[in-house]
């Protein structure tokens, strides 16, 4: 299962790559949290970090808000935080 999970992240990374260098991915700015993003995401890789002796903490402005798109967002934190946790 965490092979397959690994795997599956490397491919959204190549059809995201994909996706850009074709410019058919479109950006969507929107206000969005970016401390409660940046949670969401914490809490998803939470239990790998676990599982390998760390312990992930966030600290953030609650009020923190930015114009982006926040599934680009998402993406961004996510591939940080399992960058940083291998």
């Amino acid at each position: 299962r965490t092979s397959a999970q690994h795997m599956n992240r490397i491919v959204e990374r190549l059809l995201t790559l994909a996706r850009l260098d074709a410019g058919v991915d479109v950006v969507r700015s929107q206000q969005v949290d970016v401390g409660h993003l940046a949670e969401e995401c914490a809490a998803a890789v939470r239990p790998l970090a676990e599982a390998r002796g760390l312990r992930l903490r966030v600290q953030h402005d609650p009020t923190l808000p930015a114009s982006t798109d926040p599934d680009k967002l998402r993406e961004v934190l996510m591939n940080l935080l399992h960058n940083a946790i291998q």
